[in-house]
């Protein structure tokens, strides 16, 4: 496998080309919805803002993601972007929405992320020189 060295070694650099790939890919499965459907496709309007604003959002995760990986080794950087959105949806479930309710489940779900959180530092601390 052969290597351009004139090649950006920046990943914003290639970012667009990501997101203009999921954008013509998602049209695509769209266009094929539409076809399927006969030209008649069961699209709630209300959801087509909040639609868009969380392919923003999504776009804007990824972009962080790849920035943290090129700064930080992947090793620590992978566990902690990987497990950080589940701890913090885990807190909403709680604190927000209430679906996590008894004492015993939160109990649980407490250490369950204190298991992660110990096991990202432990993988931190042992990759710093």
């Amino acid at each position: 496998m052969s290597h351009d060295p004139e090649a950006s070694k920046d990943v914003r650099t290639y970012f667009l080309s990501y997101c203009l790939g999921s954008f013509l890919s998602s049209t695509v499965i769209f266009m094929g919805y539409c076809i399927f459907m006969r030209n008649t496709p069961r699209v709630n309007p209300e959801i087509s803002l909040p639609s868009l604003v969380s392919g923003m959002l999504y776009g804007i995760g990824m972009m962080t993601f790849f920035m943290a990986c090129e700064e930080l080794d992947q090793v620590i950087a992978y566990p902690i972007l990987s497990k950080a959105p589940g701890i913090i949806v885990s807190f909403w479930s709680i604190f927000l929405y209430k679906e996590i309710q008894g004492t015993r489940n939160i109990l649980q779900l407490y250490l369950g992320i204190g298991i992660t959180l110990t096991g990202i530092f432990m993988i931190s601390w042992s990759r710093i020189e």
